[in-house]
């Protein structure tokens, strides 16, 4: 399908290991800054969602704002040790940067500075 990025092995991105309420530290190239504050590490949590400063393993959606840094696009109780891959990739990829930019200016027109 064409509206997803490319992933997997093809794509070289890395399999996160497999687990219940795990979480992968992932060091970044460059800082990423949310809501002010700038991250050179995130960490992904098998529960769908992308956590700073420590790992979450909460697999109960609570409502935000939460006491964790938190970006949560799909925040579930996910298992993926007998089931699923969940795969990421850290990247420089002007190509796939701007794709990602225009998704979400796409999704959120109201976010006029979102860079």
């Amino acid at each position: 399908n064409t509206n997803f990025f490319p992933f997997g092995n093809e794509a070289e991105d890395i399999l996160s290991y497999l687990s219940d309420d795990g979480s992968r530290a992932i060091l970044l190239s460059t800082g990423f800054v949310f809501y002010g504050t700038t991250y050179t590490t995130v960490f992904l949590n098998n529960n769908g969602d992308l956590s700073f400063n420590n790992g979450f393993s909460d697999f109960s959606p609570d409502p935000f704002p939460i006491s964790t840094p938190l970006i949560a696009p799909f925040w579930a109780d996910l298992y993926t040790g007998y089931f699923g891959s969940l795969w990421y990739r850290v990247t420089r990829d002007s190509g796939v940067i701007e794709r990602i930019r225009e998704e979400v200016a796409s999704a959120f027109p109201e976010l006029t500075t979102f860079s």
